[in-house]
């Protein structure tokens, strides 16, 4: 029977066909030649994974000792690259790597052989990383896989399609380096022109624009992300009134169109892009849910809140400033509480989130998977306070600076008497300098309140320095709060390296329990992580657009700022102010 297994796997195995096929329906087998054949069975799989290590181990001396009989045996290239790999693996010997390497060239061959079906180029693409990989860890046969990839590229017979496998292997790797990589832009970009397949050519271009960011071409880079311009337009889908969804996945792609022609600088193409964007958005249709308000109660409920807005329009400015640091429920911000129940009583009458995950799409258009629950309370406040305190708010703020009770300088004079006015010290080279929480955010919340008073007198605005100031400096100042109140901001990773906690961490330190309630911790996570609006990752990184840049988000991040202002009555209570 162990013969009939040897001419099987001899004649029919490949290194990337389905290995277990040969290990079934086996028959009797004596108990040697069981030991014989689970030695196959881990040549043919991945020998390298923890669950075999202990086999290893313990029979490393019989497996070494069999491999070198089978070499010696198979006729089979895909074989002999398996049993000489994990010859390799096992022995930790590198003068099984030139014969691993020229096996695996011999299969890489064969595959290229045979690589008009779509199966093959994978197949192809798969062995070829494992190759470099194995160039690469033993250090030996570099220049001679480099090589032999450059004239696949250069190869007029070969298609765009294992070109763009070949590399996407380069680019995955570190075998080639700087001025070996200076011919792959322009490269990329002559196959993606002639390229029919719209797969083929897109990924094409993004290579180029990761080869010349590695290699600084600025100008091939600019004309990758023009051409991937001019190619999304071919993503569009022809407007459809029955189709609802239609405009709002073309917006998604006039977005990428005018990000790729602003970065290639072509103005013309841009504003061109804009105006389709425009004009696009005209044929957006919305699923219409409708509420009735009772009139009698609107009138009621408007009265009483004019009456609320006319109370705090009655305090000092120092009582209005506090109210802003302290107080969520005077600015019409539900409790969190008040959410999950919400929550928790609509997700009984509804059955969708047994059946489906909840999925949330940020503005650079990634996907997470975030527990219904989660999604459905961030809803929920996101859509009270667009209806209910954005409006408030906005009033309030509007009344304050037009009735003199509310500006920059109430607030700076206000801040200035609390833990934001703590002078505090750090080390640059061998000076100690002062500093204060203010200083870090002064500039922003000025803008603020300059951009407010413009937006009160119907004039143009622009968020964008307040919103990207200030939302990096919440994270700063959160960081210190935790540090300086005995919570870790470092964490070690398992190699032992130690990095800052990023903003989720913190916000997760069981320290800020004791500063800040959970309609605070909510606020701040609705507004600075991925649950929500993710403001502080989207400025850090580049993501946010002038359109992105929003009233509502200014709000929001001023508020979190200021809401930070209670680490003043927690240093009182422990007596640390």
């Amino acid at each position: 029977m162990i013969d009939d297994f040897y001419r099987k796997i001899e004649t029919e195995y490949e290194i990337e066909g389905h290995s277990l096929n040969f290990f079934s329906d086996l028959g009797d087998l004596s108990e040697s030649d069981r030991v014989l054949v689970g030695y196959e069975f881990l040549a043919l799989n991945n020998f390298e994974a923890e669950a075999f290590k202990k086999r290893i181990v313990d029979d490393k001396d019989r497996i070494i000792t069999y491999f070198q009989q089978r070499i010696t045996i198979t006729k089979n290239i895909h074989l002999l690259a398996k049993y000489y790999y994990l010859l390799l693996y096992i022995s930790k010997n590198n003068s099984f790597a030139p014969k691993v390497i020229e096996h695996y060239q011999q299969v890489l061959s064969y595959y290229l052989a045979i690589y008009n079906q779509d199966f093959h180029t994978l197949h192809f693409s798969n062995v070829l990383g494992v190759l470099i990989s194995i160039c690469m860890r033993c250090k030996t046969n570099e220049d001679n896989i480099k090589n032999q990839i450059n004239s696949y590229l250069t190869d007029p017979t070969l298609s765009s399609k294992i070109k763009t496998f070949i590399l996407e292997n380069i680019r995955d790797c570190k075998l080639f380096k700087g001025k070996e990589l200076a011919v792959y832009p322009k490269q990329c970009i002559e196959l993606a022109r002639v390229e029919d397949n719209g797969n083929i050519k897109e990924r094409l271009l993004n290579l180029a624009i990761v080869f010349s960011r590695k290699t600084t071409n600025t100008e091939l880079f600019k004309v990758a992300n023009d051409l991937l311009g001019d190619f999304e337009y071919d993503n569009l889908y022809p407007d459809d009134e029955t189709n609802m969804a239609i405009s709002h996945l073309n917006e998604n792609t006039y977005k990428k169109i005018v990000n790729y022609y602003k970065v290639a600088g072509e103005k013309k193409k841009q504003a061109k892009a804009i105006k389709d964007l425009e004009e696009n958005k005209k044929n957006h249709q919305y699923i219409k849910i409708q509420s009735k308000v009772l009139r009698k109660d609107a009138e009621q409920t408007n009265k009483l809140i004019t009456e609320y807005l006319e109370s705090l329009l009655g305090n000092t400015p120092e009582g209005l400033v506090h109210t802003l640091c302290f107080d969520n429920g005077s600015l019409l911000f539900p409790p969190y509480s008040k959410i999950q129940e919400c929550v928790k009583e609509g997700m009984k009458q509804t059955t969708y989130h047994q059946f489906f995950e909840s999925k949330f799409v940020d503005i650079n258009g990634n996907i997470s998977s975030i527990p219904h629950e989660t999604v459905g309370e961030h809803q929920f406040f996101h859509i009270w306070a667009q209806n209910n305190t954005f409006p408030f708010i906005i009033t309030l703020l509007g009344r304050a600076i037009q009735e003199k009770k509310m500006s920059y300088s109430a607030v700076r004079r206000y801040l200035q008497k609390t833990a934001f006015g703590i002078q505090l010290e750090t080390a640059r080279g061998n000076k100690m300098l002062s500093y204060n929480w203010f200083s870090l955010v002064d500039i922003g919340i000025k803008e603020f309140f300059k951009q407010f008073t413009a937006f009160i007198n119907k004039k143009n605005v622009d968020w964008r320095f307040t919103i990207d100031f200030l939302a990096l400096k919440f994270e700063a100042i959160l960081r210190e709060i935790v540090q300086n109140t005995g919570g870790e901001v470092t964490k070690v990773r398992d190699n032992g390296d130690t990095e800052l906690k990023l903003l989720d961490d913190l916000l997760a330190s069981p320290i800020l329990k004791g500063i800040f309630n959970e309609d605070d911790i909510f606020l701040f996570k609705h507004t600075f992580t991925k649950v929500w609006w993710n403001i502080r990752n989207d400025v850090a990184h580049g993501l946010c657009k002038p359109f992105d840049y929003t009233l509502s988000k200014a709000i929001l991040v001023l508020l979190c700022i200021l809401r930070l202002n209670k680490i003043t009555a927690y240093m009182a209570n422990n007596q640390q102010y």
